[in-house]
């Protein structure tokens, strides 16, 4: 989350997408939750809160991916809801390629979603993707000043928190093969819908300084933790 955070506060025009997963599983809160919500896992999952609002996420057979870059006014990230229309289109277009159709929630609520619930997996959006009317994907934003973060999270294997959700596939030892392949499909139809090429790399010193201080100093620390 640290590196998230750093990456939108050093982004250039260039956009940076990264794809990741978690070890240990963690609970991440969104930016307004309670922690009070979640405190009867303290101790037993590790707990962190995003800067990106939503609904917690227990990240265990998924993929997170973050997309980062500074924003202009004839960016294609430009609008809140053309962004999520771009991302979860992708999506989309990659579920197809499996044969999976991916919904949107329209005006009916999916049968994943569960009155009063803090997870985002049982919260369901206009711009959330769906599968067999359960949720598949969910994504949120924050943007600081000219500056531009997206998170978002695909259920890959059934997820022990939020068994109600969607998944992709009930065989665990399916989800390191799909993590692999849907991140190569994710940066090439990211290439193809903005027209660019995206480089390897590795987060530069600034970079990196600027994270290992927000760890120490938010990320970490009990009281960005517990802010709500």
């Amino acid at each position: 989350m640290a590196l998230d955070d750093a990456l939108m506060e050093c982004a250039t025009g260039a956009v940076t997408l990264r794809v990741y997963g978690w070890e240990p599983s963690a609970l991440s809160l969104g930016y307004f939750q309670p922690y009070g919500e979640f405190e009867e896992f303290e101790g037993v999952h590790p707990i962190v809160r995003r800067v990106t609002g939503g609904g917690a996420i227990f990240h265990a057979n998924e993929l997170t991916y973050s997309l980062t870059c500074l924003l202009w006014s004839g960016s294609q990230f430009a609008s809140i809801s053309g962004t999520y229309e771009l991302i979860h289109g992708i999506f989309r277009r990659i579920l197809a390629e499996m044969g999976i159709v991916g919904q949107s929630p329209g005006n009916a609520a999916p049968a994943s979603d569960v009155e009063d619930s803090g997870y985002c997996f049982y919260r369901s959006a206009e711009m959330d993707v769906l599968v067999d009317n359960r949720k598949l994907i969910g994504s949120a934003q924050r943007r600081r000043g000219d500056r531009f973060l997206m998170h978002g999270s695909m259920v890959l294997g059934k997820n022990p928190l939020t068994p109600g959700a969607a998944c992709l596939t009930e065989n665990l030892s399916e989800v390191s093969r799909l993590y692999g392949e849907i991140s190569l499909q994710l940066r090439g139809l990211l290439e193809e819908a903005l027209d660019l090429t995206l480089y390897d790399s590795e987060p530069t010193e600034v970079e990196l300084q600027l994270a290992r201080r927000l760890v120490g100093e938010k990320f970490a620390h009990p009281d960005w933790t517990r802010l709500r």
